[in-house]
């Protein structure tokens, strides 16, 4: 049903002469009045409920892309201490892998010069004085070797030491480098995220804006305009006249900002948290809860609170002004 009053009612209010079809127009108008006030009550109520999730969600998101931004930049911080640390310690092998190889050669000298010594000492050990002399060489020798052998042991251990304190690092940089990059790619979700809430809040902020500053003083005004020429009509007012033309334009404007908001902001395909059975609703409808119009609920909790609150109302248990039913209609002329 159009708002604007049909041509052959506009010949009836012209001539002042008004018949029981342009009162209940009047009737019908502000019954769809009311039940767009309605409709923008429960629009105010949804909205709200969803910025206030939109607002916690932001906030729990923006302290978590911190703390993980916090995490990483430690990580990142370790990585690259980590990287000194393989350098350093590949530098200490090189340069201990130097002495290692010059204390090899002077193991096999040592160990060269050992076993001539044992030669000359098995054939001069028949020998009473030289024989002893040699022996003595000989023992040398053996200390000599022994010592260089102990020498090259030591630094193949620091080696074998640096290689596994180098392996470490490089375990831990790779455990490290992975774990920034999950936090890092959980911080582009998170801004995605971000980024998705604002666009919502904005859109619902605008939305609430439209109906709640733009539509509903619309409505009053044509609501206001329908009791002031129904009121002239029945005094047999000319000014009905210019009444009439000011409540048509009205209507029309009304009928365009109304079709233009349903098709702009519709409380459809949205992501929302039920406040009663309280799981997160992918791309549902919410619906403000009878009982307690600030929270919005899933449909099936919404049928819910629906049957208890009718159960409320016949046991007289419900008291004025706590649901929908604060809504009252505006006085209405009738002839």
């Amino acid at each position: 049903m159009t708002l604007a009053i049909s041509p052959h009612l506009v010949d009836e209010i012209q001539n002042l002469a008004p018949t029981n079809s342009v009162f209940q127009h009047f009737n019908q108008i502000q019954k769809i009045l009311q039940a767009r006030r309605k409709k923008i009550q429960v629009y105010t109520w949804t909205v709200m409920a969803l910025q206030r999730q939109i607002q916690r969600r932001l906030c729990e998101d923006r302290l978590l892309a911190e703390c993980h931004a916090t995490q990483c930049a430690r990580l990142a911080h370790h990585v690259n201490t980590l990287e000194k640390e393989i350098n350093q310690t590949t530098k200490q092998i090189q340069d201990h892998h130097t002495i290692l190889e010059a204390a090899c050669a002077r193991t096999q000298l040592c160990l060269a010069k050992c076993q001539a010594r044992q030669r000359q000492h098995k054939r001069y050990a028949s020998i009473p004085l030289v024989g002893t002399i040699y022996k003595r060489k000989y023992r040398r020798a053996q200390q000599k070797s022994q010592q260089a052998e102990n020498e090259a042991a030591v630094q193949r251990g620091t080696m074998d030491a640096l290689k596994k304190k180098r392996a470490a690092s490089v375990r831990q940089r790779h455990q490290d480098q992975q774990e920034q990059y999950h936090l890092q790619t959980a911080i582009r979700q998170l801004k995605d995220q971000i980024r998705a809430s604002e666009a919502d809040e904005t859109q619902w902020t605008d939305g609430l804006t439209f109906w709640r500053d733009h539509m509903a003083p619309l409505c009053l005004l044509v609501d206001q305009k329908a009791v002031l020429l129904q009121y002239l009509l029945t005094q047999k007012d000319h000014q009905a006249m210019s009444v009439l033309e000011a409540f048509q334009l009205a209507c029309v404007e009304y009928e365009r900002a109304e079709a233009f908001g349903d098709r702009q902001w519709r409380l459809e395909k949205v992501d929302f948290d039920c406040a009663k059975c309280h799981q997160r609703i992918k791309q549902g409808s919410p619906l403000p809860d009878k009982i307690k119009p600030t929270d919005i609920l899933c449909s099936p909790c919404y049928q819910g609170s629906r049957t208890r609150m009718i159960i409320k109302k016949k046991l007289g248990l419900l008291t004025p002004g706590s649901s929908f039913s604060s809504l009252t209609p505006p006085p209405s002329y009738t002839r």
